[in-house]
């Protein structure tokens, strides 16, 4: 799935784009496995109004087959500008693989090699 060419207006305390991967019951009560992998996430203008996240989020437990889905999926982000207030720059969270990281780790997972974040 691309996801493209989006401006997200972000409230203080909360999240812009997002992957989600969820243990989710399937008919009859099995476990139907979602499988979060080859998503692109690029050319989307991020607008935060204070302390806000980007990435992604799982309800899964360690030994669940989706575990590292997201990170080992093929998904990527890239090209995306983030703007953020001044006041809130040493809140800018990105959650990938588990981990929390600030804009140079996130590059450094290779995530958001062209992105770019703005203080507006």
């Amino acid at each position: 799935m691309d996801i493209s060419h989006n401006t997200v207006a972000v409230n203080a305390g909360g999240c812009g784009i997002l992957l989600i991967d969820q243990g989710r019951p399937g008919e009859g009560g099995r476990t139907a496995i979602y499988k979060t992998r080859t998503n692109t996430i690029e050319n989307n203008e991020m607008i935060l109004e204070g302390p806000g996240c980007a990435g992604d989020a799982f309800d899964v437990e360690a030994q669940n087959e989706n575990y590292s889905i997201i990170t080992a999926g093929n998904n990527r982000f890239d090209r995306d500008l983030y703007r953020f207030p001044l006041s809130s720059l040493s809140f800018l969270r990105f959650e990938w693989g588990h981990r929390v990281l600030d804009w140079e780790d996130l590059r450094l997972m290779g995530l958001e090699p062209h992105g770019r974040f703005e203080i507006h």
